[in-house]
């Protein structure tokens, strides 16, 4: 993996389809201690367990939506930047104004709690994809689908990737 002034980001060594290890430089080509992976997701700084928890805790049902017994699945589409920041929020699948907002609300409000992804030895933009989900019985989760289902419309050919461990889509922006 190169740097975009060509010099070298990362050197990794596979056996029988396995990373067995990986060396990191910084752009001026001197060993980068600070990245020990040469691809990683971008991970909420709790894990998967505390990305749950995180929006059981914080997310908050329309008091309204609720009462006139809306309810549906919000899917938000963003971007966890270089430096673990949330941007670019984009509302992909649609419930109605106040409860895109709430969904939209809490994961901005996760911004800066992200470990960033890695790609070739260094710090990536990454595009998430997150399913919400708005019942009747007034509570919420995150929906996980499958692996093959989680990204349905988007696919590795775009750089998108899925990880059976995380409830998000993700693509590497390099």
């Amino acid at each position: 993996a190169f740097y975009p002034n060509g010099k070298v980001s990362a050197i990794a060594t596979f056996a029988n389809g396995r990373q067995i290890s990986d060396t990191t430089f910084n752009e001026d080509g001197s060993i980068n201690l600070d990245i020990i992976d040469f691809i990683r997701d971008s991970e909420f700084s709790g894990g998967t367990h505390g990305w749950l928890d995180y929006i059981n805790k914080h997310v908050h049902y329309p008091a309204s939506s609720f009462n006139k017994g809306i309810e549906g699945t919000v899917v938000v589409y963003f971007v966890v930047d270089e430096h673990g920041k949330i941007s670019e929020l984009k509302i992909n699948q649609s419930v109605e104004p106040k409860i895109d907002a709430a969904a939209m609300r809490v994961i901005r409000k996760s911004s800066g709690q992200w470990y960033p992804a890695i790609y070739g030895g260094r710090y990536v933009k990454s595009y998430k994809k997150q399913s919400i989900v708005f019942g009747s019985s007034g509570r919420y989760f995150i929906q996980s689908t499958s692996t093959s289902n989680r990204c349905k419309g988007l696919s590795t050919d775009n750089g998108f990737v899925s990880t059976a461990q995380f409830p998000v889509c993700q693509k590497f922006i390099l």
